[in-house]
């Protein structure tokens, strides 16, 4: 930790420990004009009895990251409560002034689901995108003597991590670790609106497409260029929002072998969505394409969906693997 970032988790430390003792108009004093205008002392008091009080009395409490992007840096502090951890993510400026402060229960660790073998398979950390928003991600490899098919995961729609990380829960690490564990590679990857949340924020013509095409085709030609992958079975596969912006990143990439949309609220079928993009299905080449509600059905639909080279849909008709 260099000298900058050790005085500012010192700031961060000093504020929480200020709403410790009960003086927030300390902690007001602490943010920047513009954030103490629309603040005041009661607010963040009753923000606190909400979210720290209530949880008990507070016996420790340490910063444990710091982490700067542009001329914000956020600053995680964890408090040690009688109920349980809370996590403190403190956002301050350039010159030490809090932007923004926010406590959420600390999530329990996360447990390896039982139909994982993680000696199948290796991780890798990746770089997807270009700057300034480029992002970091996994790529999980089976170990095998051949090349392998492979997922691109497109998480669902808000500032999702590479794991898609909810509370306890890490959909997106599930998946990797269940898919990898059955001979299928998968990359997934942190969105930028998480990687880089200020930058994102501040950009005011930022859309959703941004945030998913751009990525997804980068991932896509990196799985392509990656040995042991084979260029000719890489898939796509989004949960929710990500499925909704699949069928873009397949015009994008319309070498893609095919996609799975896991809870997708597209709006109309997998195969009209492609057919009106014109992915491949325009140019005659049928596109693998269907659109699973049941996450169980789903990943049984995506391992057999990067194994199998049967067209699953193609022109403006679609439908849905039987389990």
């Amino acid at each position: 930790m260099n000298s900058r970032d050790t005085e500012q988790a010192k700031a961060a430390v000093a504020a929480v420990g200020l709403a410790l003792r009960g003086d927030f108009d300390g902690v007001l004093g602490m943010f920047a004009p513009a954030q103490q205008r629309r603040l005041t002392a009661g607010a963040i008091a009753s923000a606190w009895q909400t979210h720290v009080t209530r949880h008990g009395a507070v016996w420790s409490f340490e910063a444990t990251a710091v982490h700067t992007d542009s001329s914000v840096t956020a600053v995680t502090v964890v408090l040690h409560a009688a109920a349980t951890d809370l996590q403190a993510i403190v956002s301050l400026d350039g010159r030490g002034r809090l932007l923004n402060l926010q406590v959420t229960p600390l999530a329990p660790p996360w447990r390896q689901p039982g139909y994982a073998a993680p000696d199948s398979f290796n991780e890798f950390e990746v770089v997807v995108g270009d700057r300034p928003l480029a992002v970091g991600g996994t790529l999980s490899m089976p170990r095998a003597s051949s090349p392998v098919p492979a997922v691109v995961l497109l998480g669902g729609g808000g500032p999702f991590d590479r794991d898609m990380t909810m509370g306890q829960n890490r959909i997106g690490k599930d998946l990797a670790w269940g898919l990898a564990s059955k001979g299928i590679a998968v990359l997934r990857f942190d969105k930028a609106s998480h990687a880089h949340a200020q930058l994102v924020a501040k950009n005011s013509d930022f859309t959703p497409r941004d945030e998913y095409v751009p990525f997804g085709a980068a991932a896509v030609d990196q799985l392509r260029g990656t040995q042991g992958i084979d260029p000719a079975r890489i898939v796509l596969v989004g949960h929710s929002m990500g499925g909704s912006y699949a069928p873009r990143v397949a015009v994008a990439r319309p070498e893609v072998a095919g996609m799975v949309l896991l809870t997708s609220d597209s709006g109309h079928s997998p195969g009209s969505t492609v057919n009106g993009n014109g992915a491949r299905v325009a140019s005659g080449s049928p596109l693998n394409c269907f659109s699973i509600t049941s996450a169980e059905r789903g990943a049984r639909t995506i391992v057999r969906s990067v194994r199998g080279t049967k067209p699953l849909c193609s022109g403006s008709s679609a439908r849905t693997p039987r389990s």
